[in-house]
């Protein structure tokens, strides 16, 4: 079980990237200009 809950820890921040990175309102400050 410790494996399944260290996979949880690292995976909740990835996700949690990956979503602000695909939230429509965020994408213009990405792009230059």
């Amino acid at each position: 079980m410790p494996r399944v809950e260290r996979n949880i820890a690292i995976n909740a921040p990835v996700k949690k990237v990956f979503d602000y990175i695909a939230d429509p309102k965020l994408i213009p400050e990405w792009l230059p200009g």
